[in-house]
């Protein structure tokens, strides 16, 4: 059942939760807050698709980190990439050409959550729990994307930089409880 798996996998669990946050908010936040800080639309968006670039350059190597390195480890690396990135972000000026790569770097952090999650998905469950966890992590993602954009939304209405600020906490938390979880393990 979907509730076995969660009592089986918390943590995956919410971090594909916090994924799906994530990725919906900024998608749906980076633009209006690249706007507001002055940047043309065409500008604001050529930055969410070089994040997206990001993305999609960093899952070959990402593949490679996961099949040499421990995956729980690899997924600490990917949060806190995130975090640091989206911290950046709120301190550059919009105007820095440093944006650019960032924002590259950002969609490589965050993203890799994802695509670890599922690694370690494969890696921890077999059968009837692997396509269970599936399900799960499809919920959970849509969860995510539902709930965070307005959260994000509501917090850019008194600060415009604060969705962006919600985004590395959001890292942040996950990198702590993925360090909790594998603080003395062997391998972690």
């Amino acid at each position: 059942s979907l509730l076995a798996f969660v009592r089986a996998s918390p943590l995956i669990v919410a971090l594909v939760l916090l994924f799906g946050i994530t990725d919906a908010t900024a998608l749906a936040i980076l633009p209006v807050y690249l706007r507001t800080e002055g940047l043309s639309v065409e500008v604001a968006a050529l930055i969410l698709t070089v994040l997206h670039v990001g993305i999609i350059i960093a899952q070959p190597g990402l593949g490679v980190l996961l099949d040499r390195f421990n995956r729980w480890n690899v997924l600490l690396g990917c949060l806190l990439i995130s975090a640091i990135s989206f911290m950046v972000l709120v301190a550059l000026p919009v105007t820095s050409w440093l944006l650019w790569p960032v924002a590259a770097l950002c969609g490589a952090g965050f993203f890799g959550v994802y695509t670890t999650c599922l690694a370690l998905l494969g890696q921890e469950f077999k059968g009837g729990l692997l396509v269970v966890g599936s399900a799960v992590f499809a919920l959970a993602y849509a969860v995510g994307g539902i709930i965070g954009p307005p959260a994000a939304g509501a917090i850019m209405e008194f600060d415009s930089r604060g969705g962006l600020v919600l985004l590395a906490i959001i890292s942040i938390a996950g990198a702590i409880a993925v360090f909790a979880k594998r603080r003395g393990r062997p391998g972690g």
